[in-house]
């Protein structure tokens, strides 16, 4: 058996994991898989992942937000205190988990609690991650005034990925140094598998009619775009899977961060993006958002029909770069050798 664990802070860790778990799938069938999550109602948004049981279990908070773009710092403070101070409890009664469940491999994408229960369970643990939380809190930590919760949640991460056996780094991250042992590799990306037509006729898309999927991971839009004529904005539609929605779209209006880019490079599907300044990894994701069709917009630019206008146009004659988009086999191969070894 073995054990996914992503972190619960949004969606993208556990989007992540579920191509993760169906390349283990494809590549080993018998292979079972069980999921430990904080709350399983997440795993309806990825319904073809494969899960042979789910385990409740909480894994830290990561962050807290105010909203899809800005950082609660006071409540993300307090969370991490009660978590320190809870620390051992809870890896203790992880680990009592993998070892009732007979599980032989951890992969965890990449919650420090989840390393830590590992080691203490004697199991090894494999990281699939862009971005450690350690890097975010330290530099929060760093943040003049900060709380030092922080700090000792920094430290106790670092700690904790110190446990790992490998970290399967992710490009448009961070160093992740705290790891001992690292290998790189692709991106992990989801593509649709829907024909575009048939999903741009299904959403009632006139001939010309152009089409910006706005979406900022289920945190509601920070401002509703003011669209110049021929446009029309949808939010979601559960009658396709957003990869499905990228491809049909001809812009995507998003916060940045590892998920939508992928999906974007995937479908080859311009972005257009809102900063998130609160958070630490923002500059890294900024410096790769330069090599691909995309654009800032804040939200003046939203409110404004010929600002958001130019910004469409601008990036819509833009080329994609052709990036290697199979990382989930690469880590599924890893996994398995992990496994067997």
């Amino acid at each position: 058996m073995l054990a996914l664990c992503p972190s619960p802070h949004g969606l993208g860790h556990v989007v992540r994991s579920a191509e993760v778990a169906r390349a283990l799938r494809r590549r080993r069938p018998d292979l079972r898989i069980r999921w430990y999550v904080a709350d399983p109602s997440v795993l309806a948004r990825v319904p073809e992942a494969p899960a042979d049981g789910v385990r409740v279990h909480d894994l830290g908070a990561g962050a807290v937000q105010r909203d899809a773009l800005r950082l609660d710092l006071p409540a993300t403070a307090r969370t991490l205190r009660r978590e320190v101070l809870g620390w051992d409890a809870r890896a203790d009664a992880l680990a009592r988990a993998f070892g009732e469940d007979g599980i032989a491999l951890v992969v965890a994408d990449v919650p420090p609690l989840a390393f830590d229960a590992a080691g203490r369970a004697g199991i090894p643990a494999v990281a699939v991650g862009n971005f450690g939380w350690d890097f975010v809190y330290a530099a929060l930590a760093a943040l003049p005034g900060a709380d030092s919760a922080f700090a000792a949640a920094a430290e106790r991460a670092s700690a904790a990925y110190a446990r790992a056996r490998l970290l399967l780094r992710l490009p448009l991250g961070e160093p992740m140094a705290a790891f001992p042992v690292r290998r790189d590799v692709a991106l992990v990306a989801r593509r649709g598998r829907l024909p575009r037509g048939e999903v741009r006729r299904a959403l009632g898309l006139a001939p010309g009619e152009r089409l910006l999927l706005a979406s900022f991971g289920g945190e509601g839009l920070p401002v509703e775009p003011s669209l110049p004529r021929g446009w029309r904005a949808l939010r979601d539609d559960p009658r396709f899977a957003y990869p499905d929605l990228v491809a049909a779209a001809d812009a995507v209006l998003s916060k940045p961060g590892y998920g939508i880019v992928t999906d974007c490079l995937a479908a080859r599907t311009p972005l257009l993006w809102m900063a998130r300044p609160d958070w630490p990894e923002e500059p890294i994701l900024r410096e790769a958002l330069a090599g691909i069709p995309s654009r800032e917009v804040s939200a003046a630019d939203l409110a404004d029909p010929r600002a958001l206008a130019a910004a469409l146009e601008a990036v819509g004659p833009l080329r994609f770069p052709d990036w290697p988009l199979d990382g989930a086999e690469q880590v599924a191969e890893a996994v398995l050798g992990a496994l067997d070894a």
